[in-house]
C-alpha cells in the first residue's frame, strides 16, 4: 500500500504505525461504500483470542508450496523424546 504525505503524517500525530494498519487491512470490514475499512473493537476481541492461543502453544506453523497449504501444526507439537533413538539402543 502507498503512502501521502498527508496519511504519513497522520499516521504519526495520532501514534499509528504499519503494523495496525496491516491489522486493519486484514482483519477489519469494508465500509458500505468501500472507501474505508473498519476494525471495530469486537474485532480485536476475536482477534486477541485466537492469538492467545497461538502464544500458549508456541505458535503455529505453515508448510505451503505457492497457493496451496500442506499441512499445519503448533510449534509446540514436536516432542523431542519421540524423536529420541534411546529407545533403540541395543547394547
Amino acid at each position: 500500500m502507498k503512502l501521502t504525505n498527508h496519511s504519513v503524517q497522520r499516521m504519526k500525530q495520532r501514534n499509528i504505525n504499519q503494523e495496525m494498519i496491516m491489522l486493519a487491512n486484514i482483519f477489519g470490514e469494508p465500509s458500505n461504500k468501500g472507501e474505508k475499512i473498519i476494525l471495530k473493537r469486537k474485532d480485536i476481541h476475536r482477534i486477541m483470542k485466537v492469538l492467545e492461543v497461538l502464544e500458549r502453544r508456541g505458535g503455529i506453523t505453515i508448510v505451503d508450496d505457492q497457493d496451496t497449504l500442506i499441512t499445519t501444526y503448533f510449534n509446540d507439537s514436536f516432542n523431542r523424546k519421540l524423536k529420541s533413538n534411546s529407545d533403540f539402543n541395543f547394547i
